[in-house]
């Protein structure tokens, strides 16, 4: 868990017209999407700096696992024939494409927001406006994780640093997949509007799937203020069918100011 103070409430859009987006309402549903599922171009694309030394040492120690019986020097010469034939110890861009390919089997990740009042968030991710944002309470959310899935892998709560150019990453043990998290957690200055924290699963093909939580874990829907009449129906009715009352409000755009009000409605 990043040392960042966790907002109370943290949000995710959603339209209305997508069935999938639908579901994270009418069963719960939170999918943890691979990197290059993203609308940013640079996602996942960070490189980690591999010199040649830490490349061999990788190497020998994978190699040492495998022929516990090897005598160092013999371990360390078939680690470097080994990255000679894969084309890695001097190749950046070969580099790359394996971290990138780690990062999209490795790394399940569900993008949330500080904020509910971002004017383009709700063009971009509610369907300009006609969708929803989901408020969910963070220290539920993120104690739910942690004591139901410590079996199947780990799922953590990391803000987004943004940054102006690459950071550098050097592989660092004993966490193995630190360095690699890192770079899926860094972001251009040019998202910095989007306040954006990741819920993060980490662990052998956890990329592309969906996690069901407790309705508790929902704490406010808000509608867009240009929501069809109809689907502004349809979302009472799910909510009606909680074993909880959710509060929901509608937004809408204010008289004086380039802003968003929310009112709350009673259903």
């Amino acid at each position: 868990m990043n040392h960042k103070e966790i907002p109370q409430t943290l949000y995710k859009y959603r339209s209305w017209d997508n069935k999938f987006h639908r579901r994270l309402l009418t069963h719960s549903e939170i999918f943890f999407s691979s990197v290059d599922r993203f609308n940013d171009p640079f996602e996942g694309t960070i490189p980690i700096i591999y010199t040649e030394d830490v490349l061999i040492k990788k190497a020998t120690k994978h190699i040492k696992e495998m022929y516990p019986s090897l005598k160092p020097k013999e371990a360390r010469r078939k680690a470097k024939q080994r990255l000679i034939k894969a084309g890695t110890s001097k190749n950046p861009k070969k580099q790359k494409e394996i971290q990138y390919g780690i990062k999209k089997k490795r790394f399940g990740i569900c993008t949330l927001s500080e904020i509910a009042d971002n004017i383009p968030m709700w063009s971009h991710y509610a369907d300009h406006h006609k969708g929803i944002c989901v408020g969910f309470d963070t220290k539920k959310i993120v104690k739910y994780f942690e004591l139901n899935f410590k079996k199947v892998g780990t799922i953590d709560l990391y803000p987004i640093d943004y940054v102006r150019e690459y950071p550098e990453l050097i592989p660092d043990e004993p966490d193995k997949y630190n360095y690699v998290l890192k770079s899926v957690i860094v972001k251009s200055i040019d998202w910095k509007y989007e306040r954006e924290w990741r819920l993060i699963s980490i662990g052998k093909d956890h990329t592309n799937f969906t996690l069901n939580v407790p309705d508790d874990v929902i704490c406010k829907i808000i509608l867009g203020y240009r929501i069809a009449e109809e689907h502004k129906e349809n979302i009472i009715k799910v909510l009606n069918s909680k074993n909880r009352k959710i509060p929901l409000y509608q937004a809408s755009i204010m008289d004086t100011a380039f802003g968003l009000d929310f009112k709350e409605i009673e259903y």
